[in-house]
């Protein structure tokens, strides 16, 4: 933990407010198109979460037309 502290100490002052984690208010939005193919994604792996992740993807794609 000391050497953790250490480090942050050592950065300088714009990398350490550059560092820092946006507002959730400016956080990018997900694309109308992607929400429901993410929500296709989710139902695919549900039902088989064997599937490789290229396959889900896939099939999404496959689905949405």
């Amino acid at each position: 933990m000391a050497t953790k502290a250490l480090r942050q100490k050592s950065l300088p002052p714009e990398v350490v407010e550059w560092s820092k984690p946006l507002p959730k208010e400016q956080w990018a939005k997900p694309s109308k198109e992607l929400v429901p193919l993410s929500e296709e994604v989710r139902r695919i792996r549900e039902q088989n979460p064997a599937l490789s992740i290229e396959v889900v993807f896939s099939e999404a794609y496959k689905r949405q037309g």
